[in-house]
This record gives C-alpha cells, sequence and structure tokens, in this order.
C-alpha cells in the first residue's frame, strides 16, 4: 500500500523542476523565485511553476510580504520529511 508521504515522493520526483527547486531551496534555508532561477541558471517561470506545485502540496510556503514580486518562500516541516524520503529514493 502506498503512503501519502511515497505519493508525494513520486510527485515530486515526477519532473526534474520540482527536484530541483525544492532540493535548492532546502539548501538555500528562505529565497525569492527570480534569486532560484539565476542561481539554478533555469528561467523564472519554471521556478515560479515548481514553486506553484510544490506549494499546493504542502512542501513549501511563502512568507508573509507587502508586496507580491517580492515574496519569499520556504520549505515546511513536510518538505523536510519529503527530502528525507528522497535521499533514500535518488
Amino acid at each position: 500500500m502506498t503512503t501519502k508521504r511515497e505519493n508525494l515522493v513520486d510527485y515530486v520526483l515526477a519532473t526534474d523542476r520540482r527536484k530541483i527547486v525544492l532540493l535548492t531551496l532546502a539548501e538555500r534555508s528562505i529565497a525569492r523565485p527570480a534569486e532560484l532561477a539565476t542561481y539554478l541558471k533555469v528561467s523564472n517561470f519554471l521556478v515560479f511553476k515548481a514553486i506553484h506545485e510544490l506549494e499546493e502540496k504542502g512542501l513549501v510556503k511563502a512568507l508573509e510580504c507587502r508586496r507580491k514580486t517580492w515574496k519569499r518562500y520556504k520549505i515546511t516541516k513536510l518538505g523536510k520529511r519529503i527530502i528525507k524520503d528522497l535521499d533514500k529514493r535518488i
């Protein structure tokens, strides 16, 4: 029987963008999408899409910010647990 966490690991591994963004955000603690895009040398669109997908699953969350364009994200506790599970599968 597949658990919810196993399903989330499969979800993250299904696309490189989700895996790369989640792992990079875990390394950097807090970051804006544009910072991640620059660091990863990928498009802003790719990062925004990945963050949106990860946020929907509860793996990352936005921090309070007055300006939407300056929104910063961090990994959640669930996201940290999923990374540990990813490490076992990669």
